[in-house]
């Protein structure tokens, strides 16, 4: 395991202990399908999966996040009459606020760390299969709603900006419990 993976996975496992430690109220779980939107490719599609605590001790609005994602339908793209593929996961922590709009619907914004791991494939005939990967540490921001569909259910829905270059749309449900 590399040392930036190491890193981030130590610094999200700590933010949701801290959290764990802290939260009152109420813990989340999302389950998203999204829209992995990546420049000069056709769109592909992710998964995202999303565990999150409120900490109305910090503030009533703010919470904290831990979100996995992976790519399940690779965005592609032809070059020279070959295939290259891209594939990704990444790992991140957020900090959110949601502010109500009504009793039905939340308004939240995110931003925090994330750790990505990307992956291109390129397919040649008489070449073969060529792989390259590449890993990162940077920022992540992220804008979305939830309504109210139950008493412990919501619909989400998110626009995340991965890196300048990859962003997800993504839609789910949010689980409260």
């Amino acid at each position: 395991m590399s040392a930036k993976v190491y890193h981030t996975a130590l610094l999200l496992a700590g933010c949701l202990a801290f959290a764990s430690a802290q939260a009152r109220d109420e813990q989340y779980a999302k389950a998203q399908l999204a829209i992995a939107d990546v420049d000069g490719f056709s769109d592909g599609l992710a998964l995202v999966g999303t565990y999150g605590m409120k900490l109305p001790q910090v503030h009533p609005q703010f919470s904290v996040e831990g979100e996995i994602t992976t790519t399940i339908s690779d965005p592609d793209t032809s070059v020279a009459g070959n295939t290259l593929e891209v594939s990704y996961y990444t790992l991140a922590a957020y900090a959110v606020y949601t502010h109500p709009v009504t009793d039905r619907v939340d308004l939240f914004g995110r931003g925090g760390l994330l750790y990505e791991d990307v992956s291109v494939d390129y397919y040649h005939p008489l070449l073969g299969k060529y792989s390259d990967s590449e890993t990162d540490l940077g920022l992540s921001f992220g804008v979305g709603t939830n309504v109210a569909i139950k008493e412990n259910l919501d619909f989400t829905a998110a626009l995340t900006i991965i890196e300048s270059d990859i962003n997800h749309l993504s839609a789910g449900v949010h689980f409260r419990f």
